[in-house]
C-alpha cells in the first residue's frame, strides 16, 4: 500500500485540498514504478515533481508576498519540493517492500483487477493453467521457462478456447475498456 502522499512530512503547500498529488499515484500503474519506485527516471516520481513544481509556481507568483533574495517565497516552497522528495523516497521504499511481502504471502488486500478486464480468460489461462507466476526478483524462475511454457501450449492449440472466450460477445469495436484494465 501506497502511503497518502499528500501527508508526507510537513509538506505545507496546501495539497491536503488539492486532489493533484494523489491523482497522479492513483493514475500511474504500479508495474511503471514498483522496481524502483523512488526512482526519478520513472514516471512516478517524474510526474510527482511536475504537480509539485506546477503547485509551487502557481503559488508562489499568486500570494504577493516578496521577500528580499534567498529568502524568496518561491525558494522556499521550492525548497520544500525537495525535502518532500526525500520522505517520499524513504516512506515508498518500506512501503512497496512490505506490500511484496504481503503479496508474495498471497494476502493482498486489494483485489486482482484482472477479473474486471475482457481478457481475463486468457490471463486466468495463463496464470491458473499453465502455472505461470509474476516474474520478480525473489523467483528463481527464468522469464524463458514461462515463455518455453506458453509457446508450448500455443503450439498444442490450448490457447484457442480462452481467446474465444475473451472474443465472446464482443462487438467488433474498440472498447469500452473499464477503469481498471485501463
Amino acid at each position: 500500500m501506497i502511503p497518502d502522499i499528500r501527508f508526507v512530512g510537513n509538506f505545507a503547500l496546501g495539497f491536503e485540498n488539492d486532489g493533484g498529488v494523489a491523482q497522479v499515484v492513483d493514475h500511474q500503474p504500479v508495474f511503471t514504478y514498483v522496481d524502483d519506485p523512488t526512482s526519478m527516471t520513472y514516471p512516478l516520481m517524474q510526474k510527482l515533481r511536475q504537480v509539485l513544481v506546477e503547485h509551487a509556481l502557481k503559488h508562489s507568483s499568486s500570494d504577493g508576498e516578496e521577500l528580499d533574495g534567498a529568502g524568496s517565497s518561491s525558494n522556499i516552497i521550492f525548497s520544500k519540493i525537495t525535502v518532500f522528495e526525500e520522505e517520499l523516497k524513504m516512506q515508498l521504499e518500506k512501503e512497496v517492500s512490505e506490500a511484496r511481502e504481503v503479496y508474495d504471502k498471497g494476502a493482498s488486500p486489494i483485489p486482482n483487477r484482472i477479473k474486471d478486464c475482457r481478457s481475463y480468460p486468457l490471463y486466468q489461462f495463463v496464470r491458473h493453467e499453465l502455472g505461470t507466476c509474476l516474474l520478480t526478483g525473489q523467483k528463481t524462475q527464468s522469464p524463458g521457462e514461462d515463455f518455453e511454457t506458453i509457446y508450448d501450449a500455443i503450439s498444442e492449440g490450448k490457447l484457442v478456447t480462452p481467446l474465444l472466450k475473451v472474443l465472446e460477445n464482443w462487438n467488433l469495436q474498440p472498447g469500452p475498456f473499464p477503469s481498471s484494465c485501463t
